[in-house]
This record gives structure tokens, sequence and C-alpha cells, in this order.
């Protein structure tokens, strides 16, 4: 069975965990929830979620994707290297890297955004384009193993386009 690993800190959008958390379930994929440890994390309206693993404990290549919500957990994730790194090993075997809304801010703190195509939450534009990525301001955005989103209106595109690289 397939897996993929959903990137896991304090404030994440709920609506962003929430529904590609379950659709990837409905399609038939194992899910972990890795943050920095292996606790509850409260989203910014308040659900609570716990990590199914820490950080220090997966072993990135049994997972195909890898899939990061917004909210204000990527400002959380960036800052800790074993996640940056987890993102980057998945980029360079060519597996899905997915974000929605701030969760691009780990992609440019990884380091592979540059040349790239991509979109996120109108705010992050700046950031995008310091890290080198070509900012389309698109719904939902895709280049390569990359897909990028900007908001929990763009979730059900870029489900689509996260399960047909999976």
């Amino acid at each position: 069975m397939k897996r993929v690993a959903i990137l896991m800190d304090e404030g994440y959008e709920d609506s962003e965990f929430i529904y590609p958390f379950y659709r990837l379930i409905e399609a038939g994929f194992d899910v972990d929830v890795i943050a920095g440890q292996k606790r509850e994390y409260r989203g910014k309206r308040g659900t609570l979620t716990k990590a199914t693993h820490s950080i220090d404990e997966v072993n990135g290549d049994l997972y195909d994707g890898v899939y990061i919500p917004g909210g204000h957990a990527p400002e959380r994730l960036r800052i800790n290297p074993k996640m940056a790194d987890f993102v980057v090993r998945h980029f360079r075997a060519n597996k899905s890297v997915c974000a929605v809304c701030h969760g691009p801010l780990l992609l440019a703190s990884a380091g592979i955004i540059e040349g790239k195509k991509v979109t996120g939450f109108h705010s992050i534009k700046n950031d995008l384009e310091k890290a080198g990525a070509l900012y389309t301001a698109k719904s939902v955005e895709q280049d390569g193993n990359i897909i990028t989103a900007q908001d929990p209106h763009s979730m059900p595109e870029m489900m689509q386009n996260f399960l047909s690289l999976l």
C-alpha cells in the first residue's frame, strides 16, 4: 500500500489538514502525521490532531509523497532542518511534494523552488520569489513533482493533481 506523510505543527489550517487527510485515506493510502514530537497539535480553529510519528523516528524513503498544510504551522516547520531535509529527499527522489496556502514556505526553506512555478497565499509571494520561484498567483500550480495551491478553495483541484502524481 502507498504511504503519504503529512507534516504537522501548531496552528495548522484545520480544513487544509482535514480535507486532504480523509481524501488520501479514501483513495486507499496509508497516511502518517509527522511532527517534531509525537503529541497533539491544535489547529487555528481548535481541531486537535495527534502526530503518529516524530520526524526523528521516520524513514522518509517509505513514503510516496509529502503534503504540507498551511496556517501558522509552516513557519514552525521551516525552522526544523529535519523537516526541510524530509521535503528535499522527496523532491530529489522525484516523489510528489504538495503544499497549500503558507505551506510553500517550507519548500522555500528547503531550497527546492528556485526556477519553479509555484503559488500560495498572496502574503507569501515575496518570500517565494526571494527563494527564486516564479509566483503565478494561480489557484493551483504544478511544476514537475511539486504541486502548490493558494487556499482552502483550491483543495479539490490540488488533491486531484496530487492523487494523480502518487
